[in-house]
């Protein structure tokens, strides 16, 4: 299955809105974020950059700081357990550091993580019947109430 991409525009000279992107719980590495770094209008040149980190937290308050690799100026963000692993919104940031650990720049997105809908140590529900719990006392009155009447006439 070819991975879910998102491309993300972001120019380093404007104030970058939060930016919401939805996944599924545990639908690891099947979804990357491409981020596309622009300044003024034109292509941010990142060859100069000394490293680039994705930090926040996600759903469930766990910690999320990992190193990222782009191609060109191309950021490259794969969806993993550490993003997947809780529902809940995951806060992140992407940040691009120069020399000395100097920030250069960073900027903020949020992963909305839709809860699993699938519990694999859960419980299998037995197939629903037609009949409805009504029907099913009904059932039973009658049923005890015919008992009942050939018990009578058996005495």
């Amino acid at each position: 299955m070819n991975k879910i991409i998102t491309h993300l525009d972001l120019d380093l000279a404007s104030s970058n809105e939060y930016k919401v992107i939805n996944a599924q719980q545990l639908d690891n590495n099947t979804r990357r974020l491409e981020v596309n770094l622009f300044h003024e209008g034109k292509i941010y040149d990142i060859s100069n950059v000394m490293k680039i980190e994705l930090q926040g937290y996600r759903g469930d308050g766990k910690t999320i700081k990992t190193s990222l690799s782009h191609n060109g100026n191309t950021i490259i963000v794969d969806f993993d357990n550490s993003i997947l692993g809780a529902k809940g919104n995951c806060k992140l940031k992407i940040v691009v550091y120069g020399n000395n650990d100097e920030i250069l720049s960073s900027f903020p997105f949020t992963v909305k993580v839709d809860a699993n809908v699938y519990e694999t140590n859960g419980t299998i529900a037995e197939p629903i019947s037609p009949e409805t719990d009504r029907e099913k006392a009904e059932n039973e009155r009658v049923k005890n109430e015919n008992e009942r009447v050939k018990n009578e006439n058996e005495r």
